[in-house]
């Protein structure tokens, strides 16, 4: 399954089965955004698409594309949901929370 928007991810143990591992990464819910220090993650059962990274036998693919939306001036994560500031400048919506607008 490919990561989207996502930076290459193996897991350190070769024999987790595939739903083992999509498991795991699902555990993570929006967290695995952190995880991987990326603007957005989706992952999906199926076969990698065309350009992905894969690694041998090992049933993981992660493809990595331009993330949607404008650049939050506080995070730097890009989002599509958020508010552009007076100044130009653009929060995102978890940022403008965090500050409390």
């Amino acid at each position: 399954f490919p990561l989207k928007k996502s930076s290459v991810w193996r897991t350190p143990f070769p024999n987790w089965t595939y739903g083992v591992s999509m498991n795991f990464l699902s555990s993570f819910g929006k967290e695995l955004e952190t995880v991987f220090i990326v603007s957005g993650v989706s992952a999906v059962r199926g076969t990698a698409p065309e350009g992905a990274h894969t690694e041998g036998t090992f049933p993981i693919g992660v493809l990595v594309e331009t993330a949607d939306g404008c650049k939050c001036d506080r995070c730097w994560s890009f989002s599509t949901v958020g508010k552009h500031t007076e100044d130009g400048g653009f929060l995102c919506e978890r940022c403008r929370k965090i500050l409390g607008e």
